[in-house]
C-alpha cells in the first residue's frame, strides 16, 4: 500500500505542522478494505437518508430515528456504524447477542446501563485535546468524574456469558493512577481557564498553598497591623488601607501629624490627611503583590505538568472511550428495539433474503398517533431472484423497496430490525437506483444521471448484491425508456442475478415472468371509493392493473378541467391500445386535436348567493333567502 502510506504520512506530516507539536493521541494507522464493510456508494447513502434527507436535513433521517444514544461517543460511533455496515456477519451477531441479553430480563439491564452512562463526558475528545495540551481545567473535572462512574456502568455488565459484553466489562476497568491523579490535583469545582486561577486543589503542591495563604490573610494582616500601630502611636484613626495606585498605606489626618512616629515615610499628600508607609509594610505590600502572579504563574505550571503525566495514559483514556461508545451503542440498539417491537435477525448461509412484516422505520416513527403502519413480507433468493414491483403512485412502493434495504443495513450493523421475522443470507453490496435529480455542475441531465447510476449497478452487481430499482427510462421517450427498462431488467435477472426489486409503471414488463422463472410479479393496490383513491399499501402477489396516475394528479391539485381532459385522453389511447401490451399502438392514427373544456352553464342558485350580503340581512330576509336557493337548486 505505498501511495496510502504516502498519503497517511503527507496528512500526519500536514496535523503536525498546523498543531506545533507531536500528536501522541494518534496511536496507529488502520486499514479499511472494501472488502470488509457491506458496499454503500454515494447514491445509496444518499436515497436510503441514513444521516441526511434528500433535502439534507439531518432529521427525519435513520440516524434521527436511531440515536437515543445517551453520549456523545455512542452517537458518533452509530454514525459511523451506519455508514459501514459489517459484511462478515460475525460481529453483528455478536451485537444481536449482546442486545438480546440486555434486554433479557425484562429490560432492566438495559436502563442500568442507560442510566449509569448519564453524566458521562466526551472522553475521546478530551483525550485528543490532552494530546495537544488544550484541555480546559473543566474537560478534566469532567473526565475525572467520568472514570468515577466507571464502576457504576460495569456493574449491571458483570458476569454476563456474551463474549462482547464480557470484553467491555474488561476494557471499562478504571485506571486508578490517573483517576488518583486527577482527584488530587483539581478541584471539585476548578474555574473555567487556567489564566483565572482557582484550578489546581489544595494539598497538590506546597509552595501553591503558601502563596495562596498569603493572598487569603492579607486582609487579617492589614487588621492586625492597624491596631499595632494605633496602640504605638496613640492616633485613635489611623487607618491601614491599600488601593490599586499606591499600594498599601497608612493615613494619619493633619491634626495628628505631630503624633506621627519617626520610622514613618511620607507616600502621598491629601487635603486632609498625610499617607505613609513603614519598612514592615513596605515588605509585607512587595511578597503580598507579587503573590497573586507567582500563584497563577505556580498554577499554570502545575497544570502543564499534569497534562504532560496525562500523556502516557493517552492509550487507555482512548480503549475507554472506544468502550463506553459501544456499550452506549447497544443500549441504544435495545432501547430502540423495546420502543419499536424490532426482531431479531438470523444470518444464513442460504442466499437470499426472507422477511416477515416488515416495516419502514423512520416512515413508521414519522406516522401520527392512531396510524398503523401496513407491514409487507419480501422474499428474495434462488427461483425468485427479482421482483417487479407494480400498483398506483403514492401505493408504497418506494417505500417498500427502501424498507427492505434499511432492514438488511440495521441488521450488518447489528441492530435488531422493524420486523415480525428476517433471515438473510451472504450481502456483499446495496444499490439503489430511486429517485428523479439533475447534475448541472457537472452538466448532466436527469436521466443522465439515472443511466450513469443503472450502469454502475449492472457493472459491479453479484449475485449476493441488494439491487433496488425505481422508474428505469422515465425521461427520454416512452419506446426508449420501455426499451432500455426491459433490456436492464433482463441483464439484472440473467446476467447479474442479484436479488433485485425492480419497481416500474412499465405494465408490459409483468409479461417477463412468463420466460424467466426467477423473475415474479407483485403489486401494490389502491381501490376508488366514489371520487376518491384509497392506498391499500399491502403488497400482493401478481401485477397491478393500473397506476391510478390521474387520481394523483387530482389529489395534487390539478385543476378539474385538466384532470377531466387528460380521462378523456386515456379512454382515447386506451380504446387505440394493441391487444398485445410489447407492441402498443397508441400512435399508430393521428392523435386528437386538444379539445378546450367546455365551460358548465351558469349555476343561477350559486349566482344568487354570490349577490348576498349576509351581514345586511334581517334573520327573516336571510330565511326568505334560503328557500329562494332551494327554489333555484332543484
Amino acid at each position: 500500500m505505498r501511495l496510502g502510506i504516502a498519503a497517511a504520512g503527507a496528512l500526519l506530516r500536514y496535523a503536525q505542522a498546523t498543531q506545533t507539536r507531536a500528536l501522541p493521541h494518534l496511536q496507529a494507522l488502520i486499514v479499511e478494505k472494501d472488502s470488509t464493510f457491506l458496499g454503500l456508494d454515494t447514491a445509496t447513502r444518499r436515497n436510503l437518508e441514513l444521516t441526511e434527507t434528500l433535502r439534507g436535513q439531518p432529521a427525519p433521517t435513520l440516524c434521527s430515528l436511531l440515536d437515543t444514544c445517551v453520549t456523545a461517543m455512542g452517537s458518533r460511533a452509530l454514525r459511523h456504524a451506519l455508514h459501514h455496515p459489517l459484511r462478515d456477519p460475525a460481529l453483528p451477531a455478536a451485537r444481536h447477542a449482546a442486545v438480546a441479553i440486555l434486554l433479557d430480563d425484562g429490560a432492566r439491564t438495559m436502563r442500568a446501563v442507560r442510566q449509569a452512562l448519564r453524566g458521562f463526558a466526551d472522553i475521546e475528545r478530551i483525550a485528543g485535546r490532552i494530546a495537544l495540551y488544550s484541555a480546559r481545567p473543566r474537560d478534566l473535572s469532567s473526565l475525572r468524574d467520568s472514570l468515577h462512574r466507571l464502576a457504576e456502568l460495569r456493574e449491571p455488565l458483570a458476569d454476563m456469558p456474551v463474549p462482547l459484553l464480557a470484553e467491555l466489562f474488561t476494557e471499562l476497568a478504571t485506571p486508578a493512577d490517573v483517576l488518583e491523579l486527577l482527584v488530587r490535583s483539581i478541584l471539585p469545582e476548578p474555574a473555567a481557564l487556567i489564566r483565572d486561577g482557582g484550578v489546581m486543589a489544595n494539598g497538590f503542591d506546597t509552595d501553591l498553598d503558601e502563596l495562596r495563604a498569603l493572598n487569603d490573610n492579607c486582609g487579617a494582616f492589614l487588621v492586625a497591623l492597624e491596631a499595632r500601630e494605633r496602640e504605638r502611636s496613640g492616633i485613635a484613626n489611623l487607618k491601614v488601607e491599600y488601593n490599586r495606585v499606591h499600594g498599601f498605606y497608612i493615613e494619619i489626618t493633619h491634626a495628628n501629624a505631630t503624633r506621627v512616629p519617626d520610622d514613618y515615610r511620607r507616600r502621598q499628600t491629601l487635603k486632609n490627611a498625610e499617607r505613609y508607609i513603614t519598612p514592615e509594610l513596605k515588605a509585607f505590600e512587595d511578597k503580598a503583590l507579587s503573590a497573586q502572579d507567582r500563584a497563577l504563574a505556580r498554577e499554570k505550571m502545575l497544570y502543564e505538568g499534569v497534562l504532560a503525566s496525562l500523556q502516557a495514559a493517552l492509550p487507555q483514556l482512548q480503549r475507554i472511550a472506544r468502550a463506553v461508545a459501544q456499550t452506549d451503542l447497544l443500549a441504544c440498539f435495545a432501547d430502540i428495539a423495546l420502543a419499536h417491537n424490532y426482531c431479531r435477525p438470523l444470518f444464513s448461509e442460504e442466499p437470499g433474503l426472507l422477511i416477515e412484516g416488515g416495516r419502514h422505520p423512520v416512515v413508521e416513527g414519522a406516522l401520527a398517533g392512531g396510524e398503523s403502519f401496513i407491514a409487507n413480507d419480501t422474499k428474495l433468493g434462488d427461483g425468485r431472484r427479482l421482483l417487479v414491483i407494480t400498483g398506483p403512485n403514492m401505493g408504497g412502493k418506494s417505500t417498500y423497496m427502501r424498507q427492505t434495504a434499511l432492514i438488511a443495513l440495521l441488521a450488518h450493523v447489528g441492530s435488531f430490525v422493524p420486523a415480525r421475522r428476517a433471515r438473510l443470507g451472504p450481502l456483499d453490496q446495496i444499490f439503489t437506483r430511486i429517485g428523479a435529480s439533475d447534475d448541472l455542475a457537472s452538466g448532466r441531465s436527469t436521466f443522465m444521471v439515472e443511466m450513469t447510476e443503472s450502469a454502475a449497478i449492472l457493472h459491479h452487481a453479484t449475485e449476493h448484491s441488494l439491487v433496488l430499482m425505481d422508474e428505469i427510462g422515465r425521461g427520454t421517450s416512452t419506446f426508449d425508456g420501455l426499451a432500455l427498462a426491459f433490456a436492464i431488467c433482463r441483464h439484472l435477472v440473467v446476467k447479474n442475478r442479484a436479488l433485485t426489486l425492480f419497481a416500474t409503471h412499465y405494465f408490459e414488463l409483468t409479461l417477463l415472468a412468463n420466460e424467466y422463472a426467477d423473475l415474479a410479479n407483485v403489486h401494490l393496490d389502491a381501490v376508488e371509493h366514489g371520487e376518491r383513491i384509497i392506498f391499500l399499501h399491502a403488497v400482493e402477489d401478481g401485477p397491478a392493473n393500473q397506476s391510478y396516475g390521474i387520481q394523483v394528479a387530482a389529489l395534487a391539485g390539478i385543476p378539474a378541467s385538466v384532470v377531466k381532459a387528460a380521462k378523456r385522453q386515456l379512454h382515447e389511447f386506451e380504446q387505440r391500445a394493441s391487444i398485445n401490451p410489447l407492441q402498443p399502438d397508441l400512435f399508430a392514427a393521428p392523435l386528437p386535436s386538444y379539445v378546450e373544456p367546455v365551460e358548465a352553464e351558469p349555476n343561477r342558485a350559486l349566482e344568487r348567493l354570490a349577490a348576498i350580503d349576509p351581514d345586511e340581512l334581517t334573520p327573516k330576509q336571510a330565511l326568505d333567502v334560503l328557500y329562494q336557493l332551494k327554489a333555484l337548486s332543484q
